[in-house]
């Protein structure tokens, strides 16, 4: 996982989504070692949004316009092997970012045309 950090954080430069949702916290663990150099401590560790310093993509490079990068939330894995979290943790995860969704789609849509958000 961690040779392929390289990879999705260029194409997140290439399409440059508003958030990037990470599912899993060994994905997370990956991409926190490719860019930090080592591994996440247990108290650097949180589900949801992580903080604008670990925003993906960023672009900075002299010469081209400037890119904040995507936000990042980092959610739970779906699977039910992970079994070492429970369905209500599960669920108030990704109710925060689903809560994000149906507000951002509030904001873009345009007036007099209805989302179809549920």
């Amino acid at each position: 996982m961690d040779a392929s950090v390289q990879v999705l954080e260029e194409k997140i430069r290439v399409f440059r989504p508003e958030v990037v949702c990470i599912v899993g916290k060994s994905i997370w663990e990956s991409i926190w070692r490719f860019r930090h150099g080592r591994k996440i401590k247990k108290e650097e560790f949180s589900y949801g949004w992580q903080t604008d310093r670990e925003r993906m993509g960023r672009v900075k490079a002299e010469g081209e316009e400037g890119w904040d990068g995507a936000r990042v939330f980092v959610a739970t894995t779906t699977s039910g092997l992970a079994a070492t979290m429970g369905q209500t943790e599960k669920e108030k995860i990704w109710g925060e970012l689903g809560a994000w969704v149906k507000e951002r789609r509030k904001k873009t849509e345009a007036p007099g045309q209805e989302a179809n958000a549920e």
